[in-house]
């Protein structure tokens, strides 16, 4: 049964009781590139590199993690009981360092048996490569102990499949072993088929016609007993560009093929090529990452346009690993002088040289003129003079905000290039011209002060379009991209409550609780998806009122069984800062956290403490918590955020998202996280009514100007989903709770598709931890690794031929581009240059659950949903969708408008139901 995608051969299925094995990564180095290597369906893996966190996040991807095992020799660094016993070495490889042993020792196979391998297993390795097979051969044994080491290696390889039936195993070379250890080997490798590396003189060369003969006879015959090979050759880094023609070399002899380097640290080359949406950003370390610019500013660009940010300060190590095939490029936003600069300046040089273009954002921070003449920009020896006038620019420019040139703040750049193309030229009274915007074939750069401009409340826009600024600059091409505005052709709608204020009166006649009041005139009244929280430190007995919670406890448990409610803990004490600084804390307006008695910030007791009291006190047996709300300042540590994770939980909240007509600045919108060592913090994509009511003070119907925030982000791009967040305490006076409903009415006259938190912030991740990667014949592989399940393209690229694409159930074409629907986290994207498509999903409010045509051209589907479904297809041929409803089967014909058939559901779960159309 297959484990992947048929057709792409991309992934494991079973044959014969054996793993078939066609496509096969190889990494040996620190920093693994999880996210692109899970393109293969085994990755071999350097064991002293990987964590078990590691190998869990490969399985999570679907890809199988393998560990790399020397059978043949013991590196003189391994971690191995020590002495080594008597008769185990037989020899010494200098130039690797390593003894050469008797792979049938006794001991060495006792203890890979008993000890190594079963640790291995316990980290999450499924399957084992075996090198150095033929080691033994150096020490020029006589005729009798060949045989035996052979022996030896056969007996212990069948060893181990034996014990250990469930590992995939993997041999490298170790010809003279078959067929003896054939029904024990799941594939085999071999290196240096066309192209080799010789470690003693460190060169490449072609490998000659007789020894590349002599190994095809030598593969031929592994092959003949159903046996799948993989070719490893070599070729130096700066050469990767040669890297796909060798992998078809490869491939066209009828082979897998993996080019990388000899280290094998590289994101090599073979039938399956990952494609980067990662952009490494480098920041001033002096900044924490989220308050820096190219957090606030460049990450929201990068992510629309459907790549990665990966945060990196320049006071850090600068990467050694091959940054080609992870990073589709390098932004630079800084904003003081750099400590290492020369060395900065000749790591980004080398990067260039290897076809990594970089922007340059902020100030050119090098005293030096070292990368300055490399770009092809000078400095003037004097700063402009007055006056100080544009000469030329261009239609990117001017994009938010007029340029009014600053003599202020104008640098001496100017290009020198007439491969560089400016953006931007200034002229001051002394006749010399100034280029602060360049783009160039290295990348390009905007510098001071002509990127952002500062208004009043330090307000930020744009004087560039930063959308075509960082495309140019990065030479970013078309390819899908990665989208969590969307679902199924619909607007994605969360809707979230911080559970602050639910012990406040409403200023109602009775002055019923807030929560009495929201639950009432809110969740009951719009039946879409709800995410609840409640604070435990005002509704417990641990808290601030344990004299109220016989009265409030029975309100959160009406509250909790509603079934279109999740439960969510928003804290225990709710810290107004989860990282505060003494300047903080003294102009604190609450203080530190709800003034609870004798209490002291815990993370454990805020997250595991309320999670635990919501689950045992408030909710009823078929629910609990699986989301947890930051408070106050919403900036977790590490440690707080990891907290979540280990207990199971999403967590949500922070980012401050704000845009208005008044001011309607893309700079207003945040990323969709931020990363930690403990994971992702994902934000709230808008902020909450608190900000629109001026910190609760009025006017408090000021949360209607959300609608705003929505509508301006769903323009020339659909930036963000619709995100309802607000408090229990605006259930406390008539024109907030007004205010509130209006929005609500708003977002569900949008047509959108209801989430749950839950089932949006996995979503989030998706997007950072997706990965792209595309086949020889231009298909697409997608793999989103979470609950992510739209990705939109560019109208040029064409679109998707559904007769031949695989996880795609359809497409819908919005003013902000084409998306796509994926009903798997794993799909195969073909493409056309016109719709010959017989039949498409265009859009619905429910979840794909699964969506398959048959060959017969009946659509098996589940759909599932928060409200009764409704699903569109165009079909030129009427269709009839048949529902499992109350145990019997119902048929729902369709309201059709020309192709379109609207399918309107009394379910919010179709269970297995199927689509068929007229023949």
């Amino acid at each position: 049964m297959g484990l992947g995608i048929v057709g792409t051969q991309a992934f494991a299925y079973a044959q014969n009781d054996k793993v078939n094995i066609r496509h096969i990564g190889f990494y040996y180095a620190h920093d693994i590139p999880v996210d692109e290597l899970s393109a293969y369906d085994h990755v071999v893996l350097e064991p002293a590199h990987v964590t078990k966190a590691i190998t869990r996040q490969f399985l999570d991807h679907g890809s199988q993690p393998v560990a790399y095992l020397s059978l043949g020799e013991i590196h003189r660094d391994q971690r191995i009981p020590r002495p080594l016993p008597e008769g185990l070495v037989i020899g010494y490889n200098a130039p690797w360092r390593s003894d050469i042993i008797n792979p049938g020792h006794h001991w060495w196979q006792d203890y890979l048996l008993t000890t190594h391998i079963p640790e291995l297993i316990r980290r999450g390795f499924t399957g084992l490569f075996f090198d150095t097979l033929d080691s033994y051969q150096y020490t020029k044994p006589s005729l009798n102990d060949q045989r035996r080491y052979q022996q030896g290696l056969v007996k212990l390889i069948s060893a181990i499949k034996s014990r250990y039936p469930q590992l995939s195993i993997i041999v490298n070379r170790g010809f003279e072993l078959f067929p003896g250890i054939a029904s024990a080997v799941d594939a085999l490798v071999a290196e240096s088929l066309f192209r080799r590396y010789d470690a003693a003189t460190d060169s490449y060369s072609e490998v000659p016609y007789a020894d590349q003969q002599w190994l095809q006879n030598q593969l031929n015959t592994v092959r003949k007993l159903n046996i799948p090979v993989t070719i490893i050759d070599y070729l130096p880094q700066d050469e990767m560009d040669n890297a796909p023609a060798l992998a078809r070399r490869i491939e066209q002899a009828g082979y897998s093929a993996w080019v990388s380097t000899p280290a094998l640290d590289f994101i090599g080359t073979g039938f399956v090529q990952p494609v980067p949406r990662k952009v490494l950003v480098l920041y001033n370390d002096s900044e924490k990452v989220a308050n820096s610019d190219a957090h606030l500013y460049f990450a929201p660009v990068l992510e629309h346009l459907g790549y990665t940010p990966v945060y990196h300060s320049t006071d850090q190590p600068l990467p050694t690993f091959p940054l080609t095939h992870r990073y589709a490029g390098i932004v630079t936003w800084l904003t003081k002088p750099v400590a290492q600069s020369l060395s900065l300046q000749q790591w980004l040089m080398r990067q260039i040289d290897l076809n990594i273009p970089v922007f340059f954002g902020g100030s050119l921070s090098f005293a030096d003129a070292t990368l300055l003449d490399y770009l092809g920009i000078s400095r003037h020896s004097t700063y402009p003079q007055k006056p100080l006038t544009i000469q030329e620019d261009n239609q990117w420019i001017h994009y938010e905000q007029q340029i009014t040139p600053s003599l202020l703040n104008t640098g001496p750049e100017y290009n020198t290039s007439p491969d560089n193309t400016p953006w931007l030229t200034l002229r001051d009274g002394s006749g010399y011209t100034f280029n602060p915007i360049v783009i160039g074939p290295w990348g390009g750069l905007a510098l001071f002060p002509y990127t952002l401009a500062v208004n009043n409340n330090d307000r930020r826009a744009w004087y560039i379009n930063p959308f075509e600024l960082l495309t140019q600059a990065l030479q970013l091409k078309h390819q899908p991209a990665y989208d969590i505005t969307t679902e199924n052709g619909r607007r994605i709608l969360t809707s979230h409550v911080d559970g602050d204020g639910f012990a406040s009166r409403a200023e109602v006649l009775g002055t019923p609780y807030s929560g009495t009041v929201i639950m009432n005139e809110v969740l009951r009244r719009f039946d879409i998806a709800h995410t609840v929280s409640i604070v435990e430190g005002e509704v417990g007995p641990e808290g601030l009122y344990p004299y109220l919670t016989p009265e409030l406890e029975p309100i959160a448990r009406d509250i909790f069984r509603l079934p279109n409610v999740e439960p969510a803990s928003h804290t225990f004490s709710h810290p107004f800062f989860w990282q505060p600084t003494e300047e903080q804390l003294a102009n604190a307006l609450y203080g530190a956290s709800l003034p609870i008695r004798d209490y002291q910030y815990d993370a454990v007791r805020e997250i595991e403490g309320s999670v635990n009291y919501i689950n045992q006190r408030l909710l009823p047996d078929d629910k609990r918590v699986r989301v947890f709300l930051w408070s106050g300042s919403a900036d977790p540590d590490a440690e707080a955020i990891a907290l979540t994770y280990q207990h199971g939980l999403y967590n949500l909240n922070g980012g401050n998202s704000y845009l208005t007509n008044a001011f309607s600045s893309i700079t207003g919108l945040f990323a969709t996280g931020i990363p930690s060592s403990g994971g992702w913090q994902i934000y709230a994509p808008f902020i909450n009514e608190n900000v629109y009511t001026n910190d609760w003070t009025g006017p408090f119907y000021g949360y209607q100007q959300v609608i705003e925030s929505f509508t301006l982000t769903d323009q020339e791009r659909r930036l963000k989903p619709i995100s309802i967040y607000w408090h229990f305490y605006s259930g406390t006076k008539y024109s907030a709770l007004n205010a509130l409903k209006k929005v609500y009415r708003w977002a569900l006259a949008q047509n959108p598709i209801s989430l749950y938190i839950s089932e949006f912030a996995p979503r989030a991740i998706g997007f950072y931890t997706g990965s792209l990667a595309q086949l020889p014949d231009q298909r697409w592989l997608l793999y989103s690794h979470q609950a992510l399940r739209t990705v939109r393209i560019p109208k040029a690229m064409g679109y998707p031929d559904l007769s031949c694409s695989e996880g795609i159930a359809g497409y819908r074409d919005l003013p902000q581009g084409r998306y796509l629907h994926l009903s798997s986290s794993r799909a195969v994207l073909c493409l056309q240059q016109h719709d010959r498509n017989e039949r498409v999903l265009e859009s619905s409010n429910g979840i794909i659950e699964h969506w398959t045509t048959e060959s017969s051209g009946i659509t098996r589907l589940r759909l599932r949903g928060h409200q009764p479904l409704v699903l569109t297809i165009r079909s030129a041929k009427l269709c009839t969708l048949v529902v499992k409803e109350n145990g019997s089967k119902k048929r729902y014909r369709p309201l059709t408008n020309g192709e379109r058939q609207t399918f309107s559901l009394t379910v919010k779960d179709t269970d297995d139901a199927y689509l068929a159309c007229q023949s």
